[in-house]
């Protein structure tokens, strides 16, 4: 029989992104600050993917764009671009370096709603 695959079985949120995790889920704007290595950009790059997934399983949305932002490219590139290939299994999405539609992007399979977390 196979084991159906829970969130937690790909992401390991520390205490405090299980925290902001929490309340992000129960308010409008959330604000997560802390020393650089507390895990931020992991957790905004997997709360956003999360969200993707959420809403396809909840509300049936489909192929959702978000977008996850940084102040300039190398910024982007050593927080998040660098990590997708080692984070992100192939089962689940595909990085897309110049999509046409979306440019720098990561697609959600069709499975899990096509969902599409765009780089900017």
């Amino acid at each position: 029989m196979e084991k159906k695959l829970k969130f937690s079985d790909i992401v390991h949120f520390t205490s405090k992104q299980l925290e902001a995790t929490e309340k992000a889920d129960k308010h409008k704007y959330t604000l997560y600050g802390g020393a650089v290595g507390g895990g931020k950009s992991y957790w905004i790059r997997w709360y956003a993917i999360r969200f993707l997934i959420k809403q396809f399983k909840e509300k049936g949305m489909r192929k959702i764009v978000v977008g996850l932002f940084c102040e300039d490219y190398p910024a982007l590139k050593d927080r998040h671009l660098s990590k997708l290939a080692l984070e992100v299994p192939a089962w689940l999405g595909t990085h897309h370096a110049d999509h046409k539609d979306y440019g720098n992007c990561l697609i959600l399979n069709e499975r899990f709603g096509g969902g599409v977390l765009a780089f900017r």
